[in-house]
């Protein structure tokens, strides 16, 4: 009886495997047939702790207060849908996507999150004392 169980058990692990060797295979096939930029998406938010923003506190004295708008944009940038109301053409003449935005010196997000990190340590350095 005991030979039977060891060889029950044997059984269920070795299928277990060969399902979890088949998802992997799987998934690494479906992730490769991706566009490189769909690809990039998925290993940042499958990343640790890329989702954790989402269930931060609201805490307005440290600024992780989203309103309504930036709270749709964070979304539509997680997932690659386009945003509302942003220009197509950036101030440096080229076209104006979300990639350009996050790294354009002259039009883009650059000086915003410059300036909103360099708030955010001077609060941080003030209430410190």
């Amino acid at each position: 009886k005991q030979w039977y169980q060891r060889r029950v058990r044997a059984s269920k692990q070795a299928l277990v495997t060969a399902k979890r060797a088949l998802e992997k295979t799987t998934a690494t096939d479906v992730i490769s047939a991706m566009p490189s930029t769909e690809q990039r998406r998925y290993e940042e938010l499958s990343a640790r702790g890329a989702s954790t923003w989402v269930t931060t506190l609201p805490l307005q004295e440290h600024g992780f207060v989203l309103n309504k708008q930036e709270w749709w944009d964070a979304m539509a940038m997680r997932y690659g849908f386009e945003l509302e109301d942003v220009p197509h053409t950036c101030p440096c003449g080229k076209i104006n996507n979300i990639e350009h935005s996050l790294s354009c010196a002259r039009g883009g997000f650059v000086y915003m999150r410059h300036n909103q990190l360099r708030d955010l340590t001077a609060n941080f350095l003030h209430e410190a004392g």
